[in-house]
């Protein structure tokens, strides 16, 4: 698996993010409402796969245990257990470029030997990243064969995570 370039991205009065994308892949990026960044990324083919990842910030007054993650990683995907193959949640740790991470796939038994269908898939892979204390990456990685390359290359694309806090940022946190 080749990954193209660092792809940046300024997520104003925060910081930059960068992820490393296959150059198969079209990516793109925007600041939220609510304050995050979120990024969409699709493969350039017809294969159907899907990356989305929102990036946010945690306030300064709440720290996050590796147990909290992992808790919240699991209530994410608890509605999704009991109509999956696996019938279990599976977290996995995560290698990131910064900080920790996990993930967890379940696949839809309904779907299983069925063709693909647009807007649903039959593999969901879950994963919750701390970039640093106050960030946190929440990524949904879609796709219908576990085989093939695209799961792989989300999963690098989510592991390639880096976020650099403005200089004034890091000054102004309480």
């Amino acid at each position: 698996m080749s990954l193209g370039q660092a792809a940046d991205f300024s997520w104003t009065d925060h910081g930059t993010i960068d992820l490393d994308a296959p150059p198969n892949w079209k990516l793109r990026g925007t600041a939220t409402e609510e304050g995050g960044y979120t990024f969409v990324a699709s493969p350039r083919s017809e294969t159907h796969a899907l990356l989305q990842v929102s990036i946010l910030s945690i306030p300064s007054t709440l720290v996050l245990t590796d147990g909290d993650l992992r808790l919240r990683l699991h209530d994410s995907l608890r509605t999704y257990i009991d109509q999956s193959v696996e019938k279990e949640f599976r977290v996995r740790d995560l290698t990131c470029r910064q900080g920790k991470g996990w993930y967890a796939e379940l696949t839809d038994a309904a779907l299983v030997g069925q063709p693909a269908k647009p807007e649903e898939f039959k593999v969901m892979r879950s994963a919750l990243l701390l970039l640093e204390p106050q960030t946190m990456a929440i990524a949904t990685m879609l796709f219908d064969d576990p085989q093939g390359a695209e799961p792989g290359e989300m999963l690098a694309m989510v592991s390639s995570l880096h976020f650099d806090r403005h200089a004034e940022t890091k000054t102004a946190r309480p």
